[in-house]
Parts: C-alpha cells; sequence; structure tokens
C-alpha cells in the first residue's frame, strides 16, 4: 500500500486453503503436541519427525524421516531443542527441499535455522516466507539483514504472549512452587535424580 499499489488483487500470490496443505512438526514435546491439538485439524495432512517421541504421535498425524516431512510440507514448524546434533538443522540442503510457497516457522531456538542460509533460500523463494520468534544472534545488531528481510515476519521471543497466557504462566509457577515447598516434585522436573526427588 505504501507504493501506491491499493486494489491490485493481480499482484497477489496464490493462497491455498489451510485444508489442502500439509503441517509439518519437528519435535512432538509439550509445544509441539498441544501446537497439533489446537491447529492440527485445520490442515489436510499433518506429519511430524521426532526419533524421542514417536510413542507420543497424536492420532491422525503421520511419524516421518526429516528430509521427506521437509519436502512435503507446506508449513514447517520446529519445536525441538538446541543441542549439538539440532544446531542448524535446517540448512542449506534442507532448505532446498522446501516446496514453492512453503512457510518456515521457528518458535524453538535460533541456532536450528542456518540464518545465511536462510536469507539465501528466501531470496529464491524455497520458502517464500519464514516466521521467526527466536534468532540465532540474539539480540540482533542493528540493520541485520535478517531483520530488515522482506520476506521475514519476527518478533522478539514473545509470540506466546497473551494477558491469558501471562496469568497461565504465573499461575503455574506458584503452583509448582507450592509443590516443592510441601516436598511433592512437580511433573515438569526432567532430572530428578539431580534434585533428589
Amino acid at each position: 500500500m505504501s507504493s501506491g499499489r491499493w486494489n491490485e488483487w493481480t499482484a497477489l500470490e496464490p493462497i491455498r486453503p489451510l485444508s489442502e496443505c500439509t503441517l509439518g512438526l519437528v519435535g512432538l514435546g509439550r509445544i509441539g503436541r498441544e501446537l497439533l491439538r489446537q491447529i492440527g485439524g485445520l490442515f489436510g495432512r499433518t506429519l511430524a519427525h521426532d526419533p524421542y517421541a514417536v510413542d507420543l504421535l497424536p492420532a491422525g498425524t503421520t511419524h516421518t524421516d526429516l528430509d521427506d516431512l521437509i519436502a512435503r510440507s507446506d508449513v514447517l514448524s520446529l519445536h525441538c531443542p538446541l543441542t549439538p546434533d539440532t544446531r542448524h538443522i535446517i540448512g542449506r540442503d534442507r532448505l532446498a527441499l522446501m516446496p514453492p510457497g512453503s512457510l518456515l516457522v521457528n518458535v524453538a531456538r535460533g541456532g536450528l535455522v542456518d540464518t545465511a542460509a536462510l536469507l539465501d533460500a528466501l531470496d529464491k523463494r524455497r520458502p517464500s516466507a519464514a516466521a521467526l520468534d527466536v534468532l540465532e544472534t540474539e539480540p540482533p545488531r542493528h540493520g541485520a539483514p535478517v531483520i530488515d528481510h522482506p520476506r521475514i515476519l519476527h518478533t522478539p521471543h514473545v509470540a506466546w504472549y497473551s494477558t491469558e497466557a501471562a496469568g497461565r504462566l504465573r499461575t503455574s509457577l506458584a503452583h509448582r512452587c507450592a509443590s516443592h515447598l510441601i516436598g511433592r516434585p512437580g511433573a515438569t522436573v526432567v532430572n530428578p535424580q539431580a534434585e533428589g526427588v
């Protein structure tokens, strides 16, 4: 609109309905499974890849290897931890597998995506766009290409936020603190042996 192109609908790129699209999730932890629960039904197909959580696969979702998932996903959403094995798990070769018109979403950790490779891939429109709540370098330096790229929508690691979400976070924290104080380990303890739980 700022260029004076108010009603030029012929310049729009094709938009497919979600019911004809495939959602691909990398990571089936709590957040990945909750995302599937909330929006998975909007998509025609849902695929997932998580070598550690195959038994947590929700009904209607197909588990597949990572390269196949990337090649078949219209929306690729990352929800896995950053480890030495997952650093740059989405790099130049895997970005080239993404279908034209696809979208990359990263709300997990910035280091999962090779930023330089992503910028190059976006210029080639594979993927067509990226939505990033996290960046490889945080905070980004002023004028960083990842901030100014026209095909990237980004938030500063606050995409989770709403008034209700902040309230749930405070309530959950209070319950966990109370449980710990009365000697009941919380359900979210990752390494109970370290705490003597």
